[in-house]
């Protein structure tokens, strides 16, 4: 069975995050919602609309977890102020790197492209979208000059694009795109029939 993550923090964008996870379920995937920070004993998690989700673990319990091994997809949703809390946990930066070197899927789409996986070097030298926009606020999360040409040399923006795919990466425009970005990542973790059952089962079109 196939595994994915879907990490949640305060602020989340609701239909980014939560399309995945009903998606993904219904191909039978073995998906797991992720808290962070750890900043209480509570799983709650508030999206940036102000609706209350149950994180299935925190961050530090899932890492913990030594047996379980690395999921197949990781998925990072947008919204604000949902992306920077995400963006700021070092443990996340670094196991998306962790994922991405082990040849899984980075998933992310609206501000998150920006504010969470630029930070890790992903991005240079892949194709990719995000929120229209965001690219002109790379400044705000990586300030220093060097290390922001660093992450980003040979990146390229695709303007006007839903879903990009590159390589072990895939990232969306907004929450306009969650139906279709959920679907993609099931197209790669599963496969084409896998698709069109949910779209038929869904009344896609």
């Amino acid at each position: 069975m196939k595994t994915a993550v879907v990490f949640l923090a305060s602020g989340f964008e609701e239909v980014e995050a939560l399309s995945p996870v009903d998606y993904l379920r219904r191909a039978q995937v073995d998906l797991k919602t992720v808290k962070i920070p750890d900043d209480s004993e509570t799983l709650r998690v508030k999206s940036s609309h102000g609706v209350p989700v149950i994180a299935d673990c925190s961050l530090a319990e899932y890492l913990s977890d030594t047996d379980r091994g690395l999921p197949d997809a990781i998925i990072i949703p947008g919204g604000m102020p949902g992306s920077e809390n995400l963006g700021k946990c070092t443990l996340l930066v670094d196991f998306i790197k962790k994922i991405y070197a082990a040849h899984k899927l980075v998933c992310a789409i609206c501000a998150a492209p920006i504010v969470v996986v630029a930070q890790t070097g992903l991005l240079a030298d892949h194709k990719y979208t995000c929120n229209p926009g965001w690219e002109t606020k790379l400044e705000k999360y990586i300030p220093d000059t060097e290390e922001r040409d660093r992450c980003m040399a040979g990146s390229i923006l695709e303007r006007g694009t839903q879903i990009v795919v590159d390589g072990h990466l895939i990232t969306a425009c907004g929450a306009g795109a969650a139906e279709e970005f959920s679907l993609e990542i099931i197209k790669h973790l599963c496969d084409g029939e896998t698709v069109s059952n949910i779209k038929l089962h869904t009344c896609m079109r």
